[in-house]
């Protein structure tokens, strides 16, 4: 019997079919790779300014931490992946800046490894992992937080690495997010879009003076972002949503046919600590945060957007601390402290659940020191990591 010669159609079939098996198999061997990675406990500080420092930042260590050592965006997994174990650019930013705050070198270095593993692409930071059909969009805010702490820490730890990867993400930020003059809020990468605003509160004018002083092309970018921050605060003392380069105006409200302003205290606050750290003055919020603290003892985390005061109906851990920013920047201390103070108030205590039912004091003893509903479970990584970073900042703060 005579041997069967294959055809050239089967001859590519069999070669397509052994490709298929050899890209299959190693993909396996990447996700087994992956899947055996030592998971990472992040590294103390070498001390604390406090005991609530200490034990919130204990509830992030055991309770939000991935293996890789990525802070989840909840504690409870979520369908949604932005509000369940996905880690965002914004919660590596945060960290390396805590890393900095508090002379943590081991933790800078976690932070680095995890943003060059898991968030870097090329020159293009993505803002979240693991990935989604948005995974090629990034944050010009983050961006900006993530850079600066890199610089930061470079000086600090003399890590030369950390500074040409800023350097590099600040060249690919000025390619992917701004036309030379406007730092637009995101970009896609792969569909080579930007976003048509500039958000006020993306305004991080300390980053983008540092980042105009190594790279003069985003020296028109500051000026322009420091003009509209300059102007964007509204006569009932909120700060403008965003602004539409094109149209050379601020977003308008539908409803009220006037600047749209955000209602979030939080987005209000940090615009404020912006303006602050660059110099603007922030009289108008500042006088509205110590009013309500004198008058109620609370600050919260909503505003009616018409007369621009709180709601007292609801706070929120992100806007003591972010408050308490604000004023130690403005060197008002007693009113950072009394922030500070209320911070700590309310942070998960065992003592406070006492005459809870069992499973709930069970669950408080489990989750103290952290910022956590123990009746639903939920607890957000920016409360938490505005928290941290506010108590380092403050520890050491008297009058």
């Amino acid at each position: 019997m005579g041997i069967k010669v294959l055809s050239k159609r089967a001859i590519v079939v069999i070669t397509l079919v052994v490709l298929v098996l050899i890209v299959a198999f190693c993909v396996g061997r990447i996700n087994q790779k992956d899947e055996s990675i030592t998971p990472i406990t992040l590294a103390e500080p070498p001390t604390y300014g406090s005991e609530a420092e200490q034990k919130l930042f204990h509830f992030i260590r055991t309770h939000m931490v991935n293996p890789e050592g990525g802070i989840y965006t909840n504690y409870l997994d979520n369908s949604d992946k932005t509000k369940g174990h996905a880690v965002l650019s914004e919660s590596v930013g945060l960290l390396l800046k805590y890393a900095v705050s508090s002379h943590n070198e081991e933790l800078f270095i976690q932070q680095l490894n995890l943003l060059q593993h898991r968030f870097v692409e090329g020159d293009f930071i993505a803002w979240i992992y693991p990935s989604t059909s948005h995974h090629t969009v990034n944050s010009s805010v983050d961006d900006l937080r993530i850079i600066e702490a890199l610089w930061d820490g470079a000086r600090i730890f003399n890590n030369e690495q950390a500074f040409n990867l800023g350097l590099r993400l600040a060249k690919g930020l000025l390619a992917t997010n701004t036309d030379g003059k406007w730092l637009f809020d995101y970009a896609d990468e792969k569909k080579r879009q930007v976003a048509p605003t500039v958000q006020v509160r993306y305004a991080n004018l300390s980053a983008l003076q540092k980042l105009a002083e190594k790279i003069p092309e985003y020296l028109p970018i500051y000026e322009q972002m420091k003009r509209i921050l300059e102007q964007a605060e509204q006569p009932n003392g909120l700060y403008a949503l965003a602004y539409l380069p094109k149209e050379s105006r601020y977003v308008q409200d539908p409803a009220l046919l006037t600047t749209a302003v955000s209602t979030n205290m939080s987005e209000q606050i940090i615009t404020a600590l912006y303006a602050e750290q660059a110099g603007i003055p922030t009289d108008s919020m500042r006088k509205r945060l110590a009013d309500s603290l004198q008058k109620t003892g609370k600050l919260f985390a909503t505003a009616d957007k018409q007369s621009g005061k709180m709601k007292t109906d609801m706070e929120s851990p992100a806007v003591y601390a972010l408050a308490a920013m604000l004023f130690i920047e403005s060197d008002q201390i007693s009113l950072a402290r009394q922030c500070l103070t209320r911070l700590e108030e309310l942070q998960v205590s065992s003592q406070s659940y006492q005459d809870a039912p069992a499973d709930i004091r069970q669950k408080a003893v489990q989750f103290e020191g952290g910022y956590l509903d123990v009746y639903r479970l939920q607890a957000f990584s920016f409360d938490q990591l505005e928290s941290l970073l506010a108590m380092r900042i403050g520890g050491g703060k008297s009058e």
